[in-house]
């Protein structure tokens, strides 16, 4: 599918070039949305310079100041979904165009994860609205030897990543090159692409991330799925649990926030945070 001239390319677009606008990423304690989720974020719109493509930025104003910006994507751990946070240094966007930016980019931060988002590479624009969040994949290789079971899990991480930044349950209308298509890499793209829960994994740990630096006292913030809400964790130093505990879902029976709190001796350990179906998700810690 030909790209359309820039000239063509809606006014809301604010594309930037994943090659030319990489940033580096560094592991962070991280803080939850997950209470708050359902809390669409408001339509934020951009402004795209037609005599150049300059980017002017987000919300209708100039471009944002570079600084540091704490973002959430979505990659594989088994066969299901995972939460991924990530710090990126010298951010110009907000936190979708980042966040989406972050995954396609194949960046994983957790060791035990694999990047959802086939290695094929595209430009990326985002447009916040009421009813959905639209994505533009402009020069993306929609001939890529993807398998419809790949494209599906890239899909769903690339929906809750979006809704993870908006704070909502908002569908994803795909674009490739700025126009609508009718699949992607064999999956159907007639209608916008809705989160489904079967792509996560039970439980998530959203921070702190694997490999954060925490204080002897944190808090872990994340979100679960299960018929009574309840779950447990450990803190572990090799096959020693150095404490443990039980927390309680928001909602139980529902995809719900939780939080815990932990006070840990000095070192470096685990935490395994699990439900009673065995299903868990894990974060390499350094306690300071």
């Amino acid at each position: 599918m030909a790209a359309p001239p820039d000239e063509q390319r809606p006014t809301w677009w604010v594309p930037r070039v994943l090659a030319a606008a990489a940033a580096t990423v560094v592991v962070i304690a991280g803080t939850s949305w997950a209470a708050d989720r359902e809390q669409p974020a408001g339509p934020t719109d951009g402004v795209v310079d037609a005599g150049g493509g300059r980017e002017i930025g987000a919300a209708g104003g100039e471009e944002q100041e570079p600084r540091d910006l704490a973002v959430t994507t979505y990659a594989v751990g088994g066969s299901l979904l995972h939460a991924d946070r990530h710090l990126v240094e010298d951010a110009t966007g907000d936190a979708v165009q980042v966040a989406v930016e972050q995954l396609v980019s194949g960046q994983v931060v957790d060791e035990d994860l694999a990047p959802a988002w086939p290695g094929v590479e595209a430009r990326v624009a985002t447009r916040v609205g009421s009813d959905r969040v639209t994505v533009d994949l402009a020069g993306l290789d929609t001939g890529a030897g993807v398998g419809r079971d790949q494209a599906r899990t890239a899909l769903q991480a690339l929906v809750w990543t979006v809704d993870t930044a908006t704070r909502s349950r908002l569908p994803v209308e795909v674009l490739l090159d700025g126009a609508p298509a009718d699949d992607l890499w064999g999956v159907d793209l007639d209608d916008p692409v809705a989160p489904e829960e079967s792509a996560l994994s039970p439980v998530l740990v959203d921070s702190p991330a694997d490999g954060a630096v925490v204080s002897s006292a944190f808090t872990v913030h994340g979100w679960a799925q299960s018929d009574d809400g309840r779950l447990a964790w450990q803190l572990r130093l090799g096959d020693e649990v150095v404490r443990e505990g039980t927390a309680r879902a928001e909602r139980p029976g529902e995809v719900a926030a939780y939080d815990f709190d932990v006070s840990s001796p000095v070192g470096d350990f685990v935490l395994v945070v699990s439900l009673a179906d065995g299903s868990r998700d894990t974060k390499r810690l350094q306690v300071r």
